[in-house]
């Protein structure tokens, strides 16, 4: 038998675990699957745009579509949030639901995380991934939702003092950023459908991936990995305060 150079076999486990992940059953996804674009997206989509005031750092742009039923019909092209005072960069594509999602998840937990833990606010949010008309992780078989500007992926953040808090280096790294990383990834799971995190599985070393898949016809389960009780078991951190609330939703397995 052949003698495999390291990397020879490095490549052999990398395409192992691709096969192994994209051979996964995903069952909770069915309804977002069978719907494709269209239905209850247009519908949300629709809605939203309507309800959604003028601004000045987000755009609405034509429709999209790409192969297959990847697309929005109301794009949004992201500079700022929050009136303007929060970057996101590099300025994504989303949806409209979604883009109202992360509006919610920055007033109601980040920037109340933020204030407690370090006396500032968050300036900038560092994403590396939002819309793409990809399959799951790359290599799954359905469609990530990614493909209808419903997910971002959240690498970090900028404070107003300048520090950055990196999901990677954070997430186990000075107690504060622990403390920090935790608490907001708990708002996450109570704002969106789907809010996987480092520890969840190994393509989420780096980021949390948050979107707002439709699990079920009512929308009803979610998606939370690593569970809340494992996301929040650190040492000498900061406390939670008390004008936070944190819903707990069902964690259950998958992938983005």
């Amino acid at each position: 038998m052949p003698v495999l150079s390291a990397a020879a076999r490095t490549r052999l486990r990398l395409a192992g675990f691709g096969a192994l992940l994209a051979g996964c059953s995903v069952g909770e996804y069915q309804y977002t699957e069978v719907e494709g674009r269209g239905g209850w997206r247009s519908e949300r989509e629709s809605a939203c745009i309507a309800a959604r005031p003028p601004s000045a750092t987000i755009t609405t742009l034509a429709a999209i579509t790409e192969e297959g039923t990847c697309g929005m019909d109301f794009p949004l092209q992201i500079v700022a949030i929050a009136n303007g005072s929060v970057a996101v960069s590099p300025n994504p594509t989303l949806n409209c639901p979604f883009t109202d999602a992360l509006e919610a998840w920055m007033a109601n937990s980040v920037q109340p995380a933020a204030r407690a833990g370090f006396g500032v606010e968050v300036v900038e949010i560092k994403q590396i991934s939002a819309y793409a008309c990809r399959n799951r992780n790359n290599f799954g078989r359905e469609l990530s939702e990614h493909a209808f500007g419903n997910a971002l992926d959240v690498a970090g953040f900028k404070l107003a003092n300048g520090r950055e808090v990196i999901v990677q280096s954070g997430w186990n790294g000075k107690p504060d950023e622990q403390a920090f990383l935790r608490q907001i990834f708990g708002g996450a799971c109570a704002i969106f459908t789907t809010s996987l995190g480092p520890t969840s599985n190994i393509m989420h070393y780096n980021h949390f991936h948050i979107d707002l898949a439709k699990m079920a016809p009512d929308g009803s389960p979610k998606m939370c990995k690593p569970p809340l009780g494992e996301a929040s078991a650190v040492t000498a951190v900061t406390e939670v305060p008390a004008d936070v609330t944190i819903a707990v939703p069902t964690a259950v397995p998958g992938a983005d």
